[in-house]
């Protein structure tokens, strides 16, 4: 049998459609089998190509790992960071031998080229890094709803004959909250046009100065919120009388019959009162109500002061054993880098939510 090696490579045009041609041994459809979306993660990232890192025999691929760049802010700090995804074994292959090679190839890769090295994992992936490698997260995203149409968020009812009812509710419920949204509406809190690149500046570094967080330029967010494929992102901008107080980013997505508006990112550095929160989160429900959406999704990290204040009323806090997903998040600083970065800086707390991370 030919000897597994491991191959290290910048990517390219032609390492996509490799790519692409390889995730079909585990997908039949989504984003790793198209390469439109291949391309926009690993190709024209605002941060760089990423590098893949392949396990073959021979000219034949069976495993991968792409190291995705992006750059954080933190406190202030600008590090470039590394992340370790797309990981994928092809299954006659799937030996604890070749986990570990492409595993380690990946992290060492990582650590040679960036300040910082930031993952999360899928169920598998979890099971081998905390029980098998022995590596623990910071911490781990939580998640909030806010119950738009309540009684339509569990579909299994209706084989009990239910529906009738269930539809009632939902409207005697949604048109209470709508009356509510309206109002609340009186208030100035209000979405507004895309705010000038001065003031958007201000308000951004506002955040990278206060937090751990990724980095917000407009040439970040263009490119992880203007990126292809089927989903679509809502840029939302937030203003009071007192200017611009920061921005929402949702994608309206349907997944186990549920119509879901999921916050990507909130952004609201500063500080704000429990009724300019619940304003805005009402703001937000007032719009989804319109798309039929059945409830708004939050994931962040409670561990963080801001995101746990934002994450409050009219938001309920969902248990994570709920979960359709556990989202650890994994750091390491690289041994070389160490120099570089604050001993006492406490991830636990980062600014972290869905767009910090290639699943959504």
């Amino acid at each position: 049998m030919p000897e597994i090696q491991t191959v290290i490579h910048e990517v390219t045009t032609s390492s996509v459609a490799e790519f692409v041609e390889f995730s079909l041994v585990e997908y039949t459809s989504g984003g790793p089998t198209d390469t439109s979306v291949v391309e926009w993660r690993h190709l024209t990232n605002s941060s760089g190509p990423s590098i893949a890192v392949m396990l073959k025999t021979g000219p034949q691929i069976i495993g991968r790992i792409w190291v995705q760049f992006n750059h954080w802010s933190v406190l202030g700090q600008e590090l470039r960071t590394a992340s370790p995804i797309d990981f994928l074994i092809r299954p006659d292959a799937r030996r604890i031998q070749n986990f570990l090679q492409l595993f380690k190839s990946g992290i060492r890769v990582s650590c040679d080229n960036a300040d910082l090295v930031l993952h999360t994992s899928n169920p598998l992936t979890n099971d081998l890094y905390q029980k098998l490698l022995k590596i623990s997260p910071v911490t781990e995203l939580d998640g909030a709803i806010l119950p738009l149409r309540p009684f339509s968020l569990f579909p299994t009812l209706k084989k009990f004959g239910l529906s009738p009812l269930m539809s009632m509710g939902d409207i005697v419920y949604s048109t209470s909250l709508r009356i509510l949204c309206k109002v609340v509406s009186s208030s100035n809190v209000r979405f507004v046009d895309t705010p000038t690149l001065i003031e958007q500046t201000d308000l951004i570094s506002k955040l990278h100065l206060s937090e751990i967080c990724g980095r917000r330029s407009p040439l970040d967010r263009s490119w992880r919120f203007n990126g292809t494929g089927e989903f679509k992102y809502f840029v939302q901008w937030i203003a009071n009388k007192n200017g611009i107080l920061g921005y929402v980013v949702w994608s309206d997505r349907l997944i186990n019959e549920v119509e879901g508006r999921f916050i990507v990112d909130v952004v609201l550095p500063g500080q704000h009162s429990w009724w300019t929160i619940l304003n805005i989160w009402l703001k937000i429900a007032s719009t989804a109500l319109k798309e039929q959406s059945h409830a708004i999704f939050f994931f962040y990290n409670k561990t963080n002061p801001r995101l746990n204040k934002i994450a409050s009323f009219p938001l309920f806090k969902v248990s994570r054993k709920r979960l359709p997903q556990r989202i650890p998040i994994f750091i390491r600083i690289p041994d070389s880098k160490k120099w570089k970065i604050q001993s006492d800086i406490d991830w636990s707390s980062g600014y972290f939510v869905l767009s910090d991370f290639d699943m959504f």
